[in-house]
């Protein structure tokens, strides 16, 4: 995307003063990333101020030009926050600047929280921890996290689908074809705007279309596959018009 069209709103998710009753779970973000005059930015999920005991767990980020998640907070730091089990492919390799890592620890004001059973495929050059400042991870317990620095191989992604659609016109289903270039993966969909899991329908095997039923709004498509070190692929979408 030209650089021109991006100039402001770098983030999905920016969380202040939050408790331990949140929880952010089981959700995909990909491709955040704008263009600004000092660089290429964008994070996926920023502790901007200074939540305590809220939970990231379980989602699933890739392909973010900054940090899938960044601890920042001001004068005062996130506090025993959860960073649990989540999928990180890609993230921070854009960034010019700060949050230049899959999950970045920016500033030395007493924040503190548990990283654990994350899952950080990195890209060259890039960490999956990033430091900005000196000690700003210090309150931070790390714990059974699986890590690629990009050039290992120990971490694997299933090849993102690929759709294609065909209708007879307005008001009438679309059939909707897909494949994946990975050997043996399953495909799962979803037709309700959810992030499809192992549990969701299987798509037909060899590609077979599915009849879209009209006003169904986005079908997603990700493929699964039980090699050992494959993660799943990014969700591949599609919005359909009624």
């Amino acid at each position: 995307t030209p650089a021109r069209l991006f100039v402001y709103g770098t983030t999905d998710i920016i969380v202040g003063s939050l408790d331990d009753t949140c929880v952010f779970e089981e959700n995909e973000f990909g491709y955040r990333g704008e263009y600004q005059p000092g660089g290429p930015d964008g994070c996926a999920f920023d502790m901007e101020a200074n939540p305590t005991g809220i939970v990231v767990a379980n989602n699933y980020f890739h392909h973010s030009f900054g940090a899938a998640i960044m601890v920042f907070g001001h004068t005062v730091g996130p506090k025993l926050v959860q960073i649990l089990g989540n999928t990180i492919l890609w993230c921070g390799c854009n960034q010019s600047r700060g949050d230049h890592g899959g999950i970045g620890f920016m500033v030395n004001n007493n924040a503190s929280g548990l990283v654990a059973d994350n899952t950080v495929l990195a890209c060259p050059g890039t960490p999956a921890f990033y430091i900005n400042q000196p000690h700003a991870a210090d309150g931070f317990v790390f714990k059974n996290n699986t890590i690629d620095n990009g050039t290992q191989g120990t971490i694997r992604v299933v090849e993102t689908p690929v759709l294609t659609t065909k209708t007879a016109g307005p008001g009438t289903p679309t059939l909707v074809s897909a494949e994946c270039a990975t050997p043996g993966a399953d495909l799962r969909y979803t037709l309700d705007g959810s992030r499809p899991d192992r549990s969701s329908p299987l798509w037909p095997s060899g590609g077979a279309a599915v009849r879209v039923p009209p006003r169904t709004q986005v079908i997603f498509v990700k493929a699964f596959a039980d090699a050992a070190g494959l993660v799943e692929s990014p969700s591949a979408g599609l919005l359909i018009s009624a």
